[in-house]
């Protein structure tokens, strides 16, 4: 089955538009559980400051490595997981638009130099997930303060 080259650029538009609307559906999924983990975590922070809970040092090593187990194993599976979906969509989408043309000078409005920076076409450029990271490694740390110092101030 041969087709015209509206019907390929009109598949391309379609996938371009399915790969963008996953790539915003990643995201969103994994700003919102980053956000909840935060929030936890401080709310966790802010019971034990409020309620001086008395735990002894044993107990505050054993707590410490549990909330960082479950945490290392939500970002090693939950958020690796999505990082290489969102890797790949990006991929995908780059190479569609590169195949659109949307990356050439001109292909906008004449004597026009590209909409599309180069760099876009990098998956690896961008620091979305790193910086969900920072944010889960600074509750955990306000956390384990929180734990540690609860009752010196």
């Amino acid at each position: 089955m041969e087709f015209t080259n509206d019907e390929k650029i009109n598949i391309l538009l379609e996938g371009l538009k399915e790969r963008y609307n996953s790539i915003h559906i990643i995201r969103e999924r994994a700003q919102s559980v980053s956000l909840w983990i935060l929030g936890i975590l401080v709310a966790m922070s802010a019971w034990l400051f409020q309620n001086f809970l008395i735990i002894n040092f044993f107990d505050k090593i054993l707590i410490s490595f549990v909330i960082f187990s479950i945490l290392l194993s939500v970002i090693c599976l939950f958020f690796g997981d999505l990082e290489q979906g969102f890797k790949t969509q990006r991929e995908v989408a780059s190479k569609i638009e590169e195949v659109l043309g949307f990356y050439g000078n001109n292909f906008f409005a004449d004597n026009y130099k590209s909409i599309y920076p180069e760099k876009w076409k990098n998956v690896n450029n961008g620091n979305f997930f790193v910086n969900n990271y920072l944010l889960i490694l600074t509750g955990y740390l306000v956390f384990i303060l929180t734990l540690f110092f609860n009752g010196c101030l």
